[in-house]
């Protein structure tokens, strides 16, 4: 009672203060952290209860981000990301301008961010974030066709989204197994990513019926198969291929003389 009154007062009049300091250009070398306070400390330990402080924190946040300069921008993304674990589907709200701003950043310089903080909405939302796919996964697919395939970070976190949406993934397979596939046959591809690109394949046929495209899966993990002297790689690309015939059963037979040629 008193006391649950008395930490909400002291929690909203720490936020009041530290938004004063956020609102406030003249003190920007102190914004980032007053943001690092409110989400790190007061956030993470109000949890749920952190809620109705959203109209306080989310604006000014969102002024910031129209502002700043570039690495605290990236931070800003992360912190946004913190506050969707935190508050879960209490940020719908704010999702459109969330959205609209992830839109005008849309850069390699705040992919993986970005990706951090698309993931935690898809968690939020869940079977709502379905609307939010049309628009937003070519341009996530499309990342592994610009982006240097020496840019492990970015890609793994592409593959590690496309796991978080798991069974909403249904009406893109044909954009998204491509991708995948194009990551592991890649020469640029370190052996790390290729084994994390197959991982995902095989974790997404548990979800997803993959029977329409498997003719474009298989061919690529036997070349895979065929060509790799590294055991892990070899290991986890069997594995894969277990995981389709389990799924496939008779309608696999056809493929069975190539995987015996290897």
């Amino acid at each position: 009672g008193i006391q649950q009154l008395t930490s909400d007062y002291y929690a909203k009049g720490a936020i009041s203060s530290l938004v004063k300091i956020l609102r406030d250009p003249t003190l920007s070398t102190h914004h980032q952290e007053v943001v690092q306070v409110i989400v790190q400390k007061i956030f993470k330990n109000l949890e749920a209860k952190c809620v109705p402080y959203l109209p306080l924190i989310i604006p000014p946040i969102f002024h910031v981000l129209e502002t700043c300069e570039p690495g605290f921008r990236k931070f800003l993304f992360v912190q946004l990301a913190t506050i969707v674990a935190i508050t879960k589907q209490h940020i719908r709200e704010y999702l459109q301008d969330i959205f609209d701003m992830i839109h005008k950043n849309w850069e390699v310089t705040y992919f993986v961010s970005i990706l951090q903080l698309i993931e935690e909405i898809g968690k939020a939302l869940k079977d709502e974030f379905k609307n939010y796919l049309p628009k937003l996964l070519p341009k996530i697919v499309n990342i592994i066709y610009t982006v240097d395939k020496s840019s492990t970070d970015v890609i793994s976190k592409v593959l590690l989204s496309f796991e978080t949406f798991g069974t909403q993934l249904d009406d893109y397979l044909h954009i998204v197994i491509p991708a995948i596939v194009l990551v592991f046959e890649s020469k640029d591809s370190s052996d790390q990513l290729k084994m994390l690109a197959i991982e995902t394949l095989k974790r997404l046929s548990t979800k997803l019926n993959f029977s329409d495209y498997i003719s474009r899966i298989i061919h690529p993990l036997v070349r895979v198969l065929s060509q790799s002297n590294k055991l892990d790689l070899y290991m986890i690309t069997m594995d894969t291929i277990c995981e389709l015939i389990y799924q496939l059963g008779y309608d696999f037979i056809s493929f069975i003389p190539m995987l015996q040629k290897v």
